[in-house]
This record gives C-alpha cells, structure tokens and sequence, in this order.
C-alpha cells in the first residue's frame, strides 16, 4: 500500500505539489509496484497518480478534503475562472478514474454532483496527530513568547482563526461578526494566522469595522509552532460555511480549544455542543459565548482545556479500531 500525496507545507493546512517531482514519484511508483494507491491531492500529482494507476489496473482511493479549487472559491478577480476551470478539470478526471471516494463529511457529496461527479462519497474518521497536537505536549515558554508576540498578556483571552485566508474563508464575515459582538473593554483579542493575506490588506479590513486594536496577525506559522499558537489562545473560531473540511479546528480542539463555528459548515459534525465547541448563527449568540469564556477565571479555562481535548482523543480511537 503507498500514499500518493502532495508533500505537506510548511504552512499550515495547505498541501502544495512541486511539478518538477512528478515525473520520480511516478517513477518511485514503478519501482514499489503498490496494490492500492491513495491519492490525497486534486492537483496535477494526484491526476498523474491516477493514470497510473489506471494503466496498470490498480485499484484507486481518493480521499477529498474541499472543492473551493474546483468550484472557483478560492479565487477572485477577472481571471479567476481561469485557474478554476484547471482544477474543475483535474478533479472531474482524478475522480473519474477513482474506484472510491472518500471524505470526512458526506456534504461535499452534492458538490460533487455540482461539477458534474456523480458517485457516492464514503465517510471515513478524521483523525489528529495527538502526539504533536495534544493538552500538555507544548513547552510552556514558546505558549508565553506567543502571547507576549500577539498582544495578549497575562490576562487576554485570545480567539484564534487559523487556515486559508481565501474568499471561502469567511475572513470578512468573521470580522463583521467580531464588531458586533465584541467591545474593546471585554478583554477578548482576535487572532489571525495564515499566509494569503498581506498585513496591511488585514488591517484595512479591520479598521473599516473599528476593531484594529483588537486583533493580532500571526502571519505565516510553520507547522511544527501551531500547537504552541494553539495553547496561547483560550477558543478557536469561523464562520467558513464552506462544505470542506478543515484540520485546524480538530487540531485546535485536540490543544484544548473549543471550537466556535458557523451553523451548518462541515467541520461543525465534529462538534458535542457545549463539550468541545459552539455552534452560533449571528452576533448575539457569539457575544454570549465569547463573554462566557472571556469570563473564565484560569482554573475554568484548564478545566476546559481537559475537556475539549479529552473528546478530540475519540477520534484517534475510532481510527485505530
């Protein structure tokens, strides 16, 4: 059995494929003689992977993460249908060839459909490297250099989204959101991290909707320092309605972080409400539940911490079974 997947990249939760290595991954693929071949990227890789194994009659499992890439939200601009028809294509060709498809929510099944793949989704657990993203992995000294970087002290409570900062992600609504629910004497920070976003976009963006004080960008984080950034914040948040599923709220919540998320959005399946995250649908009910936790004194927060993390561990042993 072989993976054939993208490479992981450096940034957080974005996969990317190097072209000049398709050509030795097929190779390596020649070599191995694997009986299955697991494809992970809807990309030019994953494509490559699939003809492959097409032409020597093996069998293909497609796991599928999103669809923004094929169903154009991931871009913007005058040339946007451009890259989208790309990937529209790629995904209908990767899929075609697919003997099963499988996703960790059976939502994006009608988007697939939408492109035109008309074939059956199978939901599989999703699991978390809990030895890297766990409760008490962290060193307690890179958690302080984070809060200390993003502004929040000793005593903020700091809310932390973290992924694409794409035109699926939600970016605009999080803020508007952020406020109507949020006051500068609440002792709540707002904390942005990822890569596709220029800092002084953000902050225009911020400052149009009077919140600039109360939000920290963190910028491009590798992957090896989000569990610190995780444990230096006190919730993780979206309101992303997008059918893909995300690793950075199950990662978050393996941290310890309850997630809060938009009503109806694919990462919200993982949720116990009230255990390890909340669900909200407009400001009012995000102001609750950000006052609620802002109102936590420090032994709350860790008892918090123990729960949401304990619940997240379901997930590994679903997977291990």
């Amino acid at each position: 059995l072989t993976a054939v997947t993208a490479r992981p990249s450096k940034n957080a939760y974005r996969q990317s494929a190097r072209l000049f290595s398709i050509g030795k991954g097929i190779a390596a693929l020649n070599t191995f003689s694997p009986d299955i071949i697991q494809i992970e990227t809807l990309s030019l890789l994953g494509y490559q992977a699939a003809r492959f194994a097409k032409k020597h009659n093996i069998p293909v499992v497609t796991t599928v993460f999103g669809l923004s890439d094929a169903l154009g939200t991931s871009f913007s601009g005058l040339f946007a249908p451009i890259p989208t028809f790309f990937y529209k294509y790629l995904t209908c060709k990767i899929l075609e060839l697919t003997d099963v498809i499988t996703a960790f929510t059976g939502k994006l099944e009608s988007e697939l459909h939408t492109i035109g793949v008309e074939k059956k989704i199978t939901e599989v657990p999703c699991a978390v490297d809990s030895e890297m993203f766990g409760f008490d992995t962290v060193d307690p000294q890179k958690i302080q250099k984070f809060r200390m970087k993003l502004g929040l002290g000793a005593s903020k409570t700091g809310i932390i989204y973290a992924g694409p900062l794409d035109s699926s992600s939600g970016l605009e609504a999080l803020l508007e959101l952020w406020a109507g629910s949020v006051k500068p004497a609440d002792n709540l920070q707002l904390v942005i991290a990822g890569a596709d976003m220029h800092p002084d976009e953000l902050t225009e963006m911020a400052k149009i909707r009077g919140v600039t004080r109360q939000l920290s960008f963190a910028g491009k984080v590798e992957h090896e320092d989000m569990p610190a950034l995780f444990r230096a914040c006190d919730a993780f948040i979206s309101t992303s309605i997008s059918t893909s599923v995300h690793m950075s709220p199950v990662e978050a919540m393996a941290c310890g972080l309850p997630a809060l998320l938009k009503q109806g959005c694919s990462n919200a399946d993982f949720l116990e409400e009230g255990r390890n995250g909340f669900t909200f649908t407009n400001s009012n009910q995000l102001k609750k539940i950000l006052l609620s936790l802002a109102g936590l004194d420090t032994s709350g927060k860790r008892m918090l911490r123990k729960l949401v993390s304990s619940t997240v561990r379901k997930f590994d042993e679903i997977t291990e079974a």
